[in-house]
């Protein structure tokens, strides 16, 4: 697995990058879609659905892939393992996990479900987001209803 060297900018804190099923990098600017505007406020209001559901649904996947990776994970571990106990005369349950860790195969499919399930923590937290800015969202139409704009004065 490459290493991704992480930096925190507090320009680029709100951009997350993630790696497609095809293994295509894309960068998602979270200040851009989170965002929330009292002259756009229906707009906002109208995609937040769409938006919400967009977000969970590649959650969804994102967890579905990482439990493919868990089982295939298993699977080589298992397989490696047979083949240690083939290999050897005299076996040990520490030679077996030995055998079956320093496999290329595994180291594999070890690195990369380790990169799907961040992916999930990362899109998780978009997700969570999303719910996050619908409760605003929420807030922000009750005080524009009543009269208060978000500057707090009363108009």
């Amino acid at each position: 697995m490459e290493n991704v060297k992480q930096v925190l900018d507090k320009d680029r804190v709100a951009i997350m990058s993630f790696v497609d099923v095809d293994g295509q990098p894309f960068d998602v600017d979270l200040s851009q879609q989170l965002s929330i505007s009292e002259s756009e406020f229906v707009r906002d209001l109208k995609e937040q659905p769409a938006l919400y559901d967009y977000w969970a649904s590649i959650l969804s996947m994102a967890i579905q892939k990482k439990k493919e990776l868990a089982l295939t994970v298993d699977l080589i571990k298992a397989q490696k393992s047979n083949q240690a106990r083939a290999t050897f005369d005299k076996i040990t349950v520490n030679a077996v996990n030995d055998y079956v860790t320093v496999s290329p195969e595994y180291q594999s499919a070890i690195n990369e479900l380790t990169r799907w399930e961040t992916q999930v923590s990362k899109i998780q937290y978009i997700v969570k987001a999303f719910e996050q800015r619908s409760n605003a969202l929420a807030q922000l139409g009750a005080q524009m209803r009543s009269g208060i704009q978000s500057d707090g004065k009363i108009h």
